[in-house]
């Protein structure tokens, strides 16, 4: 796997993204309280720590302790913009060694990350979950971690003017328009309780839409079944009295088992509808109850409010003698 890097945008990336220190802060003292930060298994004040050191004194060396750090924090997103910039600005000076890692690192956390982009006339600071990562406006999108839930928070002179929780998936860029919200005016310190509380009733509201419709479809899913297998129902009774009827009447002018020739069209219109009948029945019979065990379970799950419907899969199956419905899932 190839990548292209890009060194101004991605050192306006990482510089942005630092905690503050006076202007006589020792970098060395920095980066040595960060490694036995890092020793101790603190990954996360860690990072914070080595991009302290960063900031007082820019080396390319120190992007490797703080991709490592990231890394090793599950923060996979700002990982992978660190060892992208490390590879970036070392270039030759890196040993092959040294290089073949980090490359092997970025292979391995490149199907881990996704982006964020920010579309905003808003001046400030994005903070992902608590951490303040860019500046507005955006130069590059933001690297963040799949599959989890993120808090995106824009801050202005420490007011919060726009507050998102979003989700990415492997290598989807999510675009996020802050024109579409209304900017808060209390302080992030003073409003940050309320607006967690708001955010988190749009969430859970998301998340019961999602479950609503999983109930729709399994209601959907119980409809469709229990019909098609009244219809089958119906279908088999049909060709059943017919065959019935057929076989009364051979019985009335066969002798036995010996049957006039002119009668052989009964005969095999009979062989005909009588296994026909029994599958439409069997089939019929499992499509109905499956159906109708959709619909229970449609009810309950209502009922309890689950969070989630469980993914059902159905396979009918038809035999020569009847038929069945395998159900895989958790009703």
């Amino acid at each position: 796997m190839k990548y292209t890097y890009s060194l101004l945008i991605l050192n306006l990336v990482l510089l942005q993204y630092t905690v503050s220190y006076g202007a006589d802060a020792d970098p060395k003292a920095i980066y040595d309280k960060a490694s036995e930060l890092f020793d101790a298994g603190d990954f996360e004040k860690a990072a914070v720590q080595f991009r302290a050191a960063y900031k007082a004194k820019p080396t390319w060396k120190i992007l490797y302790n703080i991709g490592q750090s990231e890394a090793a924090a599950k923060h996979h997103g700002a990982a992978f913009e660190a060892f992208e910039q490390y590879i970036s600005e070392g270039g030759d000076d890196i040993a092959n060694a040294r290089h073949d890692e980090v490359t092997k690192e970025l292979e391995r956390l490149h199907p881990l990350v996704g982006s964020v982009e920010i579309e905003t006339d808003i001046e400030g600071d994005v903070y992902i979950d608590d951490f303040m990562r860019v500046k507005t406006p955006l130069v590059a999108p933001i690297k963040v971690s799949v599959g989890v839930v993120h808090v995106v928070t824009v801050v202005n002179n420490g007011q919060t003017v726009f507050k998102k929780r979003i989700k990415v998936s492997s290598g989807e860029t999510v675009t996020i328009d802050t024109s579409s919200v209304e900017i808060e005016s209390e302080s992030l310190a003073e409003n940050g309780a309320a607006d967690d509380a708001v955010d988190n009733d749009a969430f859970k509201t998301e998340s019961s839409n999602q479950m609503d419709v999983k109930l729709k479809k399994l209601k959907l899913a119980g409809i469709i079944l229990a019909g098609s297998g009244g219809a089958f129902i119906v279908a088999g009774t049909i060709t059943g009295i017919s065959a019935l009827s057929i076989n009364s009447d051979l019985k009335s002018v066969c002798d036995g088992t010996t049957c006039p020739d002119d009668q052989n069209g009964k005969i095999s219109k009979l062989d005909t509808l009588t296994p026909l009948s029994t599958i439409f029945l069997s089939a019929g019979g499992a499509l109905a109850t499956t159906g109708i065990a959709l619909l229970i379970t449609y009810k309950i799950r209502k009922r309890r409010n689950s969070s989630s419907a469980k993914q059902l899969n159905i396979f009918p199956s038809v035999f020569s003698d009847g038929g069945a419905i395998f159900i895989t899932g958790r009703f």
